[in-house]
């Protein structure tokens, strides 16, 4: 159900993909009037349209003064919400629908705890709140509730009644702090109101009354977050999500903030080696927290191998038809890692080891098992998509690919479908394990950012198991977490288990360092002779050679 659950997610997503962008909004209508507010008048008032559960960006102001005016102008025909807030006071919301033409409305808000209106908190304030909690006198007005919940945990109890008493007496002086987070996240997060960014935000503001924040969201697809928090990190996101590889670049822009103290120690206990080692950069610093696993396993018909039957490659080719791409780099060098071959050390981060594949490192065997293998009758060079399509068709029984591929296999095979982490391979005579490369998406945080503090907690609070499970079940993502392997509905999951299984057992980091642009052209270079049979098993070693010089030729493929 949960594999349905991910298919019907991903038509929702690709069919509103094309309608979520940056608020724009061409020149329209103005909304001004007058703000009225109490306590210290050189604190901000913050006034900002929202529609649809999403800050517009383009309308926001500030103003000082207990009465105030304020004006937001160019406004599109459309109906909103207007948020007031200030240091302070209980954030109001007023219903505004702008319909061809100007409107004025004055709006008002009151300090926490104020449930008269007029700018004081007494004991009239405190008999309100307690009558409300007994349940003698409730309070229906949904702003004087807000008022009421002086603690800002969500309900009026009698917490809020004593708190408002002990500030009545001076016992306890409100602390409170309104600070703006802007967060950029994909589409798929920010799809409607019921979506998991929003929800976690929500969830955030409970954990923090002590601050009030402003939500800024835009949408943005990790790869695409990278590169414009690096291009201009000073007026980007806070808190974004990034794709690993862009490390090295964040980290020479200056974009990105290092990990450390406990929020490490949660990057080390929630995730795997391999994901750790992901966000590892030259340095040895950790940057971003984990969310999700970008790597490849194996897709199987289970009418033509059992469970048993998908833990040797070997034993599969006795038994049906395998599709492997030998020409692109991303699949390539799993024969060289399995039999002890290295890229950059063992973390991916160390550009002075280079990228061993050579004869002392298991390259020799690696490469005579490669010519073996595309020799084989019952393996097939995945060219033109010959691995998908005839998984599907029954020309191929197994293949090799990702989580991006589970739609359209699991229409067409339904539960034959089968998905497991790589399988191992004889190598020299000895069983080694296949070895993928894992990437990942992580949430990093910008070292521009007005709240430092905060944004690293909230980038933390994005990453815990639970909030990548809530992530699960309303985006369909698949999770880094290893704990939740074991999670009842994941568990169930043969796809989202296939690619936590292969990223924590049978894979190695995805380098993030600028090297890593030498190794993609010649192993796929390499891969293309094997398939065409130019590499023999009378010149291999040669082969291996060459590849070996390419690899390690410094600055052939300089960094873009």
């Amino acid at each position: 159900m949960k594999s349905l659950k991910r298919i019907l997610c991903l038509m929702l997503f690709l069919t509103i993909l094309t309608g979520l962008t940056m608020s724009s909004y061409a020149p329209g209508y103005r909304l001004s009037g007058t703000v009225t507010s109490f306590g210290d008048p050189t604190d901000q008032v913050c006034l900002w349209l929202n529609r649809n559960g999403v800050n517009v960006t383009d309308h926001i102001q500030y103003v000082t003064g207990d009465k105030s005016d304020y004006s937001l102008t160019d406004i599109k025909t459309d109906i909103y919400t207007l948020c007031v807030s200030k240091k302070g006071h209980a954030t109001r919301f007023y219903d505004v629908a702008l319909e061809n033409s100007d409107q004025v409305l004055d709006v008002k808000i009151c300090p926490l705890g104020d449930l008269s209106g007029d700018g004081e908190i007494n004991i009239s304030d405190i008999s309100i709140t307690y009558a409300h909690c007994k349940g003698t006198a409730l309070l229906t007005d949904s702003y004087k509730l807000a008022c009421a919940d002086y603690n800002c945990n969500g309900k009026v109890n009698l917490d809020d009644t004593s708190d408002i008493y002990s500030f009545v007496r001076g016992i306890n002086q409100l602390v409170d702090e309104t600070v703006t987070l802007k967060v950029w996240a994909p589409a798929r997060d920010l799809a409607d109101e019921e979506a998991w960014l929003f929800k976690m935000e929500q969830a955030f503001q409970k954990a923090h009354p002590e601050y009030n924040i402003i939500w800024d969201n835009n949408n943005y697809y990790e790869n695409e977050a990278g590169h414009l928090v690096a291009e201009n990190p000073e007026i980007a996101a806070d808190v974004y999500m990034f794709a690993n590889d862009l490390i090295g670049t964040l980290v020479n822009s200056n974009a990105i903030l290092p990990i450390s103290g406990q929020y490490l120690e949660q990057v080390l206990k929630d995730n795997s080696q391999t994901m750790v080692n992901t966000v590892t950069y030259s340095d040895e610093q950790v940057y971003g927290f984990p969310m999700s696993n970008n790597t490849w396993f194996m897709y199987y018909n289970k009418d033509t191998f059992s469970e048993e039957d998908v833990k040797s490659l070997d034993t599969m080719l006795t038994k049906g038809t395998v599709a492997f791409s030998w020409d692109w780099a991303w699949y390539g060098s799993t024969f060289f890692l399995a039999n002890g071959g290295t890229i950059f050390g063992e973390k991916g981060n160390d550009a002075s080891a280079g990228i061993q594949f050579g004869g002392d490192n298991g390259g020799y065997e690696a490469a005579l098992k490669m010519v073996q293998l595309a020799a084989h009758p019952n393996l097939k060079d995945d060219v033109y998509g010959l691995g998908h399509d005839g998984l599907i068709t029954g020309e191929i029984d197994a293949f090799f690919s990702g989580s991006w591929a589970e739609y359209s296999l699991r229409e067409a095979l339904g539960d034959k479908l089968g998905a497991v982490q790589l399988p191992t391979v004889e190598i020299g005579g000895e069983q080694k394990q296949m070895k993928a490369f894992a990437g990942s998406s992580a949430v990093g945080v910008n070292p521009h950012a007005d709240n430092t503090e905060l944004a690293m907690a909230f980038a933390a609070f994005l990453a815990t198991p639970e909030a990548q499970k809530l992530r699960y079940e309303c985006s369909c993502v698949i999770p880094a977490a290893t704990s939740l392997a074991s999670d009842p509905d994941i568990s169930m999951d043969q796809v989202a288990l296939a690619e936590i299984n292969t990223t924590t057992n049978t894979a190695v980091a995805h380098p993030s360092i600028p090297e890593m642009n030498n190794y993609w052209m010649p192993v796929c270079n390499f891969g293309s002779l094997v398939a065409h049979g130019e590499v023999t098993q009378n010149n291999y070693m040669e082969y291996v050679d060459q590849l070996m010089e390419v690899l390690n030729q410094e600055g052939l493929y300089p960094a873009n």
